[in-house]
């Protein structure tokens, strides 16, 4: 299987909606504008991975700041001297569930985050994902101040904000 990662693009979308239709209940899924305003925002912290299909998956992030949750189809607020990579969408075709790729997506933003001296990688886990994400090296923080708290509950079901530390690239 080929694997191509890269930033995407305005031409992307509609490839992009339709992973989200696949992977999300319609109350986790978000509108066409909001996903437009993050790629405009954090362009250079958002990847898609395309094999001989198509685009399979996509990741969206962005610089933020420890203990910080984006509410559901809340905005990307960047952090400009943020300590924080946080991934706010990972969302993987069914037809590659199993290969690697999801995985793969996430290493590429860890090494982006890596290169640009991000202390920290984080997110919410929705769907059960969490053991996904502990394999990850992530693990669950409980210790969020209200805001934060609330922030994480506009997440149905029962969401955890997990954290890993980003490693400095090797020969550094």
């Amino acid at each position: 299987m080929t694997r191509d990662f890269r930033q995407p693009r305005v031409t992307d979308l509609a490839a992009i909606m339709a992973i989200q239709r696949e992977c999300y209940p319609p109350v986790l899924r978000e509108d066409r504008l909001t996903i437009e305003e993050r790629m405009a925002v954090a362009a250079e912290y958002c990847w898609v991975a395309e094999d001989e299909h198509g685009i399979a998956a996509y990741l969206f992030a962005y610089p933020s700041t420890l203990g910080k949750i984006t509410p559901l189809d809340g905005a990307f607020r960047i952090a400009p001297d943020g300590d924080t990579l946080y991934f706010h969408d990972l969302a993987v075709l069914k037809r590659v569930a199993g290969t690697g790729l999801g995985s793969d997506l996430v290493d590429v933003a860890l090494a982006s985050a890596a290169a640009q001296g991000f202390a920290h990688a984080a997110l919410v886990a929705v769907q059960e994902s969490s053991m996904f994400w502990e394999r990850m090296g992530y693990r669950r923080r409980d210790e969020l101040d209200e805001v934060e708290r609330e922030n994480l509950q506009t997440y149905p079901g029962s969401p955890f904000y997990m954290v890993r530390e980003v490693l400095p690239p090797s020969g550094t």
